[in-house]
């Protein structure tokens, strides 16, 4: 049986395929990409905080598994599932995989385009300005990907004066406690612009615990799961250090 307001130790699969269809009032999620591999295999694993190959600061146990291409789909399928009708989804990516989804949302169908006679397509690209620039090989990286998703008839935004792109300062590496940690910041505008008080949020890649954070200091319950028991732990200390929230290990 699985509880609200609770963290689960296991993989995204068996988190969500145990939830029951249309009972999520929103998705937001930071996905490990299979494409932020390539760092690793050109010895550039610094990008994410992970200490550079060959050098003192190289620790390979930090790196975290990562979620395949292959299986976007099928991600994409179960979100759709768990959502409820009219409700939303966010999904942090880079321009890689942010093709990968577009083509499966696209050419499958897996959101279905609604409104003006199924013309408009159910997604829209958000820009997260990270403000403090990261490294780059031709401009420089100073911003990611935020994927909105609807499920049928899109729900309105509890705020339209807010724009579409979102600016928050990136957490340095020497501050987060896992890689690509996100701004609490940041999510608390996609909670409380897609969501109500005591509406139920899902992370299946919690991470550090930012979503439950978010969730928890706007008045919304959440779920989530993270593989990495190491991850994990250190989310539910996280969550708890900065919320007061307890008994957050689920079973």
């Amino acid at each position: 049986m699985i509880e609200i307001n609770k963290l689960y130790n296991c993989e995204w699969q068996d988190l969500i395929l145990s939830i029951p269809d249309n009972s999520i009032d929103l998705v937001l999620t930071d996905p490990p990409y299979q494409s932020l591999r390539k760092w690793e295999e050109l010895k550039m694993n610094n990008r994410m905080g992970l200490g550079q190959k060959g050098t003192k600061t190289h620790n390979p146990n930090k790196f975290f598994d990562t979620i395949y291409n292959s299986e976007l789909p099928n991600l994409l399928r179960q979100i759709y599932r768990v959502l409820k009708p009219e409700r939303h989804a966010y999904i942090m990516c880079d321009f890689e995989t942010l093709f990968l989804l577009h083509r499966s949302i696209v050419d499958e169908r897996i959101f279905p385009p609604v409104g003006y006679g199924g013309k408009m397509l159910a997604c829209k690209p958000l820009i997260w300005d990270k403000i403090r620039p990261g490294m780059g090989y031709t401009y420089r990286a100073t911003y990611e990907i935020i994927l909105m998703l609807w499920k049928g008839k899109k729900r309105q935004l509890n705020d339209y004066g807010i724009q579409d792109i979102l600016r928050f300062k990136r957490i340095p590496p020497t501050k987060s406690i896992v890689p690509t940690q996100k701004p609490v910041e940041l999510f608390e505008v996609l909670v409380k612009q897609s969501t109500q008080e005591n509406e139920l949020v899902l992370d299946s890649f919690m991470g550090s615990g930012t979503t439950a954070i978010a969730s928890i200091k706007n008045n919304r319950n959440w779920i989530g799961s993270e593989k990495s028991e190491s991850n994990f732990k250190k989310a539910l200390k996280r969550i708890k250090d900065e919320t007061g929230m307890k008994d957050l290990f689920g079973v």
